[in-house]
């Protein structure tokens, strides 16, 4: 399976926020493709996103309770991926009971129709 892009979206906290205010915090990939042959063959597709969220939460010092969204751009994913997704999402340190978990299913822009499915 392919993984796209993953971002983490929360709400404004600036001085004078507005509800329906939409921040883009960060933005990291996986890899494009686990090739059948390729050193990440046998990661699967969670630990990459576990690994990703992780360090996104690192790098922008936003607490996993903060986080209000997370959309996710894949392709390919078995129908048992989403179980998969949720406890990437929790072992990255992100509440799945307050926090909604969505997978977006576009092929190649998986990742561009996510970011979409967040701003509308």
């Amino acid at each position: 399976s392919c993984n796209s892009a993953v971002f983490i979206w929360f709400q404004s906290k600036m001085s004078n926020p507005n509800p329906d205010d939409v921040v883009i915090v960060s933005a990291f990939r996986t890899p494009l493709c686990r090739s059948r042959k390729g050193a990440l063959a046998k990661v699967p597709p969670s630990t990459l996103l576990s690994t990703v969220l992780e360090a996104t939460l690192k790098k922008t010092g936003v607490r996993g309770e903060e986080v209000q969204d997370v959309v996710l751009g894949n392709c390919l994913m078995p129908p048992s991926g989403f179980a998969a997704m949720r406890m990437a999402q929790i072992v990255a340190g992100i509440p799945a009971d307050t926090t909604p978990l969505k997978w977006v299913n576009r092929q190649c822009s998986s990742g561009l129709q996510a970011v979409a499915d967040v701003a509308n």
